[in-house]
Protein backbone atom coordinates (compact mmCIF):
# COMPACT_ATOMS: atom_id res chain seq x y z
CA UNK A 1 0.00 0.00 0.00
CA UNK A 2 1.12 3.50 -0.78
CA UNK A 3 2.62 5.21 1.97
CA UNK A 4 0.83 7.83 1.88
CA UNK A 5 -2.52 6.82 1.83
CA UNK A 6 -1.62 4.48 4.85
CA UNK A 7 -0.63 8.02 6.87
CA UNK A 8 -4.05 9.63 5.92
CA UNK A 9 -5.56 6.42 7.27
CA UNK A 10 -3.74 6.95 10.00
CA UNK A 11 -4.21 10.99 10.53
CA UNK A 12 -8.59 10.19 9.97
CA UNK A 13 -8.43 7.62 12.64
CA UNK A 14 -6.85 9.48 15.21
CA UNK A 15 -9.40 12.06 13.86
CA UNK A 16 -11.85 9.71 14.54
CA UNK A 17 -10.65 9.03 18.29
CA UNK A 18 -10.27 13.02 19.12
CA UNK A 19 -13.96 13.45 17.85
CA UNK A 20 -14.87 10.70 20.19
CA UNK A 21 -12.91 11.61 23.12
CA UNK A 22 -14.24 15.08 22.70
CA UNK A 23 -18.07 13.98 22.46
CA UNK A 24 -17.66 12.20 25.72
CA UNK A 25 -16.06 14.90 27.27
CA UNK A 26 -18.76 17.02 26.35
CA UNK A 27 -21.55 14.55 27.48
CA UNK A 28 -19.79 14.31 30.82
CA UNK A 29 -20.13 18.29 31.30
CA UNK A 30 -23.99 18.70 30.53
CA UNK A 31 -25.76 18.63 33.44
CA UNK A 32 -28.06 15.43 33.89
CA UNK A 33 -30.89 14.94 36.65
CA UNK A 34 -29.98 11.73 38.51
CA UNK A 35 -32.58 9.34 39.27
CA UNK A 36 -32.70 8.94 43.03
CA UNK A 37 -35.20 7.63 45.31
CA UNK A 38 -34.23 9.72 49.19
CA UNK A 39 -32.15 13.04 47.42
CA UNK A 40 -35.07 15.54 45.98
CA UNK A 41 -33.60 17.08 42.62
CA UNK A 42 -30.42 15.53 42.27
CA UNK A 43 -28.04 16.93 39.27
CA UNK A 44 -24.72 15.71 38.46
CA UNK A 45 -23.23 18.67 37.30
CA UNK A 46 -19.76 17.15 36.34
CA UNK A 47 -18.76 13.34 37.03
CA UNK A 48 -18.10 13.46 40.36
CA UNK A 49 -20.01 16.94 41.62
CA UNK A 50 -23.75 16.62 42.51
CA UNK A 51 -26.38 19.31 43.71
CA UNK A 52 -28.77 18.65 45.65
CA UNK A 53 -31.72 18.84 48.58
CA UNK A 54 -30.69 18.36 51.84
CA UNK A 55 -30.61 14.49 52.73
CA UNK A 56 -33.40 14.37 55.53
CA UNK A 57 -33.16 10.94 56.31
CA UNK A 58 -30.78 7.87 57.13
CA UNK A 59 -32.18 6.72 53.93
CA UNK A 60 -30.64 9.54 52.17
CA UNK A 61 -27.17 9.10 53.21
CA UNK A 62 -26.73 5.56 52.26
CA UNK A 63 -28.04 6.79 49.16
CA UNK A 64 -25.15 9.31 49.19
CA UNK A 65 -22.90 6.73 50.53
CA UNK A 66 -24.08 4.36 47.38
CA UNK A 67 -23.36 7.01 45.01
CA UNK A 68 -19.69 6.58 46.00
CA UNK A 69 -20.16 10.55 47.85
CA UNK A 70 -16.83 11.30 49.95
CA UNK A 71 -17.97 15.16 50.84
CA UNK A 72 -21.02 16.55 51.54
CA UNK A 73 -20.80 20.63 51.06
CA UNK A 74 -23.80 22.36 52.80
CA UNK A 75 -24.36 26.18 51.56
CA UNK A 76 -27.41 26.06 53.58
CA UNK A 77 -28.06 27.90 56.53
CA UNK A 78 -29.61 24.76 58.63
CA UNK A 79 -26.89 22.77 61.32
CA UNK A 80 -26.05 20.29 59.66
CA UNK A 81 -26.28 16.25 60.42
CA UNK A 82 -22.76 15.45 61.21
CA UNK A 83 -23.01 12.50 63.09
CA UNK A 84 -24.82 10.91 60.49
CA UNK A 85 -22.72 11.98 57.92
CA UNK A 86 -19.93 10.30 59.61
CA UNK A 87 -21.70 7.02 59.86
CA UNK A 88 -21.54 6.63 56.50
CA UNK A 89 -18.16 7.32 56.36
CA UNK A 90 -18.06 10.68 54.71
CA UNK A 91 -17.12 14.40 55.37
CA UNK A 92 -19.36 17.62 56.12
CA UNK A 93 -18.44 20.96 55.02
CA UNK A 94 -20.58 23.94 55.66
CA UNK A 95 -19.93 26.99 53.36
CA UNK A 96 -23.58 28.61 54.13
CA UNK A 97 -24.62 31.31 51.49
CA UNK A 98 -28.52 33.68 51.03
CA UNK A 99 -31.05 33.51 48.37
CA UNK A 100 -29.28 37.34 47.43
CA UNK A 101 -26.57 36.15 45.70
CA UNK A 102 -22.98 34.54 46.40
CA UNK A 103 -20.28 36.54 47.46
CA UNK A 104 -16.87 36.49 45.26
CA UNK A 105 -15.13 35.49 48.18
CA UNK A 106 -17.66 32.76 49.04
CA UNK A 107 -17.58 31.37 45.10
CA UNK A 108 -13.64 31.60 45.48
CA UNK A 109 -13.97 29.31 48.89
CA UNK A 110 -16.49 26.90 47.26
CA UNK A 111 -14.46 26.52 44.05
CA UNK A 112 -11.51 25.45 46.30
CA UNK A 113 -13.66 23.42 48.70
CA UNK A 114 -14.92 21.44 45.57
CA UNK A 115 -11.40 21.15 43.73
CA UNK A 116 -9.32 20.23 46.39
CA UNK A 117 -11.83 18.07 49.14
CA UNK A 118 -12.47 14.45 48.85
CA UNK A 119 -14.55 13.43 45.92
CA UNK A 120 -17.15 12.76 44.87
CA UNK A 121 -18.67 15.29 46.63
CA UNK A 122 -22.34 16.29 46.97
CA UNK A 123 -23.21 20.12 47.24
CA UNK A 124 -26.95 21.19 48.97
CA UNK A 125 -29.18 23.49 50.27
CA UNK A 126 -32.54 22.64 51.69
CA UNK A 127 -34.49 22.16 48.60
CA UNK A 128 -31.77 21.63 45.66
CA UNK A 129 -33.27 23.84 43.32
CA UNK A 130 -31.90 27.53 44.10
CA UNK A 131 -28.58 28.24 46.41
CA UNK A 132 -26.87 24.83 45.67
CA UNK A 133 -27.16 24.38 41.85
CA UNK A 134 -26.43 28.00 41.64
CA UNK A 135 -22.76 27.64 44.15
CA UNK A 136 -22.40 24.71 41.99
CA UNK A 137 -22.59 26.06 38.86
CA UNK A 138 -20.32 29.54 39.93
CA UNK A 139 -17.79 27.30 41.49
CA UNK A 140 -17.80 25.08 38.16
CA UNK A 141 -17.54 27.76 35.86
CA UNK A 142 -14.61 29.81 38.76
CA UNK A 143 -12.60 26.41 38.07
CA UNK A 144 -12.90 26.58 34.36
CA UNK A 145 -14.78 23.00 34.33
CA UNK A 146 -18.25 24.93 32.59
CA UNK A 147 -18.85 27.08 30.27
CA UNK A 148 -20.78 30.35 31.39
CA UNK A 149 -23.81 28.87 28.98
CA UNK A 150 -23.33 25.50 30.67
CA UNK A 151 -23.90 27.22 33.94
CA UNK A 152 -27.10 28.80 33.70
CA UNK A 153 -28.11 25.73 31.80
CA UNK A 154 -27.33 24.27 34.98
CA UNK A 155 -30.05 26.80 37.20
CA UNK A 156 -32.37 25.84 34.22
CA UNK A 157 -32.08 22.33 34.64
CA UNK A 158 -32.30 22.74 38.43
CA UNK A 159 -35.40 24.85 38.41
CA UNK A 160 -34.01 27.63 39.85
CA UNK A 161 -36.14 30.78 40.28
CA UNK A 162 -35.52 33.73 38.09
CA UNK A 163 -36.73 35.64 40.57
CA UNK A 164 -33.61 34.93 42.56
CA UNK A 165 -31.81 37.46 40.66
CA UNK A 166 -28.72 37.69 43.14
CA UNK A 167 -27.92 34.24 42.32
CA UNK A 168 -28.00 34.48 38.67
CA UNK A 169 -25.73 37.32 38.91
CA UNK A 170 -23.27 35.86 41.23
CA UNK A 171 -22.94 32.52 38.11
CA UNK A 172 -22.92 35.43 34.95
CA UNK A 173 -19.99 37.22 37.13
CA UNK A 174 -17.84 34.02 37.57
CA UNK A 175 -15.19 33.74 35.40
CA UNK A 176 -12.41 30.91 35.64
CA UNK A 177 -9.35 31.81 38.17
CA UNK A 178 -6.01 30.33 38.85
CA UNK A 179 -4.89 27.47 40.84
CA UNK A 180 -2.21 29.78 42.66
CA UNK A 181 -4.72 32.34 43.27
CA UNK A 182 -6.72 29.04 44.72
CA UNK A 183 -3.65 27.67 46.58
CA UNK A 184 -2.71 30.74 48.14
CA UNK A 185 -6.25 30.65 49.92
CA UNK A 186 -5.69 29.91 53.51
CA UNK A 187 -8.96 27.89 54.66
CA UNK A 188 -9.73 25.44 57.53
CA UNK A 189 -13.19 23.91 56.08
CA UNK A 190 -15.64 23.29 59.19
CA UNK A 191 -18.08 21.11 59.81
CA UNK A 192 -20.35 23.67 61.13
CA UNK A 193 -19.97 27.14 60.40
CA UNK A 194 -21.40 30.10 61.80
CA UNK A 195 -25.06 31.40 60.77
CA UNK A 196 -26.26 34.60 60.54
CA UNK A 197 -28.47 35.03 64.06
CA UNK A 198 -31.62 36.21 64.33
CA UNK A 199 -30.98 39.83 64.31
CA UNK A 200 -29.34 39.56 60.72
CA UNK A 201 -32.23 37.58 59.89
CA UNK A 202 -34.73 40.06 61.08
CA UNK A 203 -33.00 42.92 59.25
CA UNK A 204 -33.11 40.88 55.72
CA UNK A 205 -36.89 40.32 56.22
CA UNK A 206 -37.17 44.49 57.43
CA UNK A 207 -35.49 45.72 53.94
CA UNK A 208 -37.82 43.40 52.02
CA UNK A 209 -40.82 44.22 53.62
CA UNK A 210 -39.91 48.18 53.74
CA UNK A 211 -39.65 47.71 49.82
CA UNK A 212 -43.27 45.91 49.42
CA UNK A 213 -44.61 48.86 51.79
CA UNK A 214 -43.31 52.09 49.54
CA UNK A 215 -44.65 49.39 46.46
CA UNK A 216 -47.96 49.08 47.99
CA UNK A 217 -47.86 53.28 49.01
CA UNK A 218 -47.66 53.81 45.11
CA UNK A 219 -49.99 50.84 44.00
CA UNK A 220 -47.53 48.70 42.98
CA UNK A 221 -45.21 50.26 39.99
CA UNK A 222 -43.60 47.57 39.15
CA UNK A 223 -44.78 44.51 39.65
CA UNK A 224 -42.14 42.00 39.09
CA UNK A 225 -39.70 43.79 41.48
CA UNK A 226 -42.48 43.17 44.06
CA UNK A 227 -42.49 39.62 43.02
CA UNK A 228 -38.91 39.49 43.30
CA UNK A 229 -39.31 41.08 46.89
CA UNK A 230 -42.61 39.16 48.06
CA UNK A 231 -40.21 35.97 47.04
CA UNK A 232 -37.08 36.94 48.90
CA UNK A 233 -39.32 38.15 52.10
CA UNK A 234 -41.12 34.30 51.91
CA UNK A 235 -37.47 32.25 51.63
CA UNK A 236 -36.08 34.91 54.56
CA UNK A 237 -38.73 34.06 56.95
CA UNK A 238 -38.37 30.09 55.94
CA UNK A 239 -34.91 30.16 56.61
CA UNK A 240 -35.76 32.12 60.24
CA UNK A 241 -37.95 29.28 61.12
CA UNK A 242 -34.83 27.21 60.58
CA UNK A 243 -32.47 28.45 63.08
CA UNK A 244 -32.74 26.96 66.35
CA UNK A 245 -32.87 30.43 67.98
CA UNK A 246 -36.05 30.83 66.39
CA UNK A 247 -37.39 26.83 67.13
CA UNK A 248 -36.62 27.90 70.96
CA UNK A 249 -39.20 30.44 70.85
CA UNK A 250 -42.40 28.06 70.78
CA UNK A 251 -45.39 26.80 68.78
CA UNK A 252 -47.08 30.18 68.75
CA UNK A 253 -44.12 31.99 67.25
CA UNK A 254 -43.75 29.28 64.49
CA UNK A 255 -47.44 29.07 64.01
CA UNK A 256 -47.35 33.20 63.62
CA UNK A 257 -44.07 32.57 61.35
CA UNK A 258 -45.58 29.64 58.88
CA UNK A 259 -48.64 32.15 58.51
CA UNK A 260 -46.64 34.91 57.04
CA UNK A 261 -44.94 32.20 54.79
CA UNK A 262 -47.95 31.44 53.15
CA UNK A 263 -49.34 34.71 53.00
CA UNK A 264 -45.95 35.99 51.42
CA UNK A 265 -46.09 32.94 48.96
CA UNK A 266 -50.03 34.22 47.63
CA UNK A 267 -48.54 37.57 47.40
CA UNK A 268 -45.95 36.69 45.26
CA UNK A 269 -48.14 34.49 43.30
CA UNK A 270 -50.47 37.49 43.02
CA UNK A 271 -47.81 39.68 42.08
CA UNK A 272 -46.17 37.27 39.29
CA UNK A 273 -49.49 36.82 37.65
CA UNK A 274 -50.20 40.82 36.92
CA UNK A 275 -46.79 40.68 35.79
CA UNK A 276 -47.64 37.88 33.34
CA UNK A 277 -50.38 40.00 31.58
CA UNK A 278 -53.20 38.74 34.19
CA UNK A 279 -53.54 41.52 36.02
CA UNK A 280 -56.85 42.44 37.01
CA UNK A 281 -59.09 45.24 38.56
CA UNK A 282 -58.53 44.32 42.20
CA UNK A 283 -54.89 42.53 41.82
CA UNK A 284 -53.44 46.18 43.73
CA UNK A 285 -56.13 45.52 46.32
CA UNK A 286 -55.42 41.98 46.81
CA UNK A 287 -52.00 42.32 47.15
CA UNK A 288 -52.23 45.54 49.09
CA UNK A 289 -54.82 43.22 51.56
CA UNK A 290 -52.25 40.32 51.68
CA UNK A 291 -48.98 42.42 52.57
CA UNK A 292 -51.28 44.19 55.14
CA UNK A 293 -51.88 40.81 56.50
CA UNK A 294 -48.07 39.90 56.49
CA UNK A 295 -47.62 43.47 58.42
CA UNK A 296 -50.26 42.74 61.13
CA UNK A 297 -48.61 39.43 61.58
CA UNK A 298 -44.84 41.42 62.13
CA UNK A 299 -46.35 43.65 64.82
CA UNK A 300 -48.22 41.12 66.80
CA UNK A 301 -44.90 38.81 66.59
CA UNK A 302 -42.70 42.11 67.80
CA UNK A 303 -45.39 42.74 70.62
CA UNK A 304 -45.10 39.17 71.84
CA UNK A 305 -42.06 38.13 70.98
CA UNK A 306 -39.19 40.83 70.53
CA UNK A 307 -36.94 40.91 73.58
Amino acid sequence: MNARIVSWIAILVLLATCSAGLSIQQEAETARKLDTKHLSNAIQVQPEIISGALPEQEASFAELQALGVKTILSVDGMRPDVPMAKKFGMRYVHLPNGYDGIPPDRVLELAKAIRDLPKPIYVHCHHGKHRSPAAVAAACRTLGLITPEQALDTLKLAGTNPGFRGLFESVRQSQPTTDSILDSMKLDFHEISPVPPMAEMMVSIDLAMSELIVAKKKNWPKWDKSATDALMLKEHMVELGRIEDSQARGKEFQLLLHESVLLSGSLENELRRAYDGKVTADSGTKSSSLLARVEDNCVRCHEQFRN
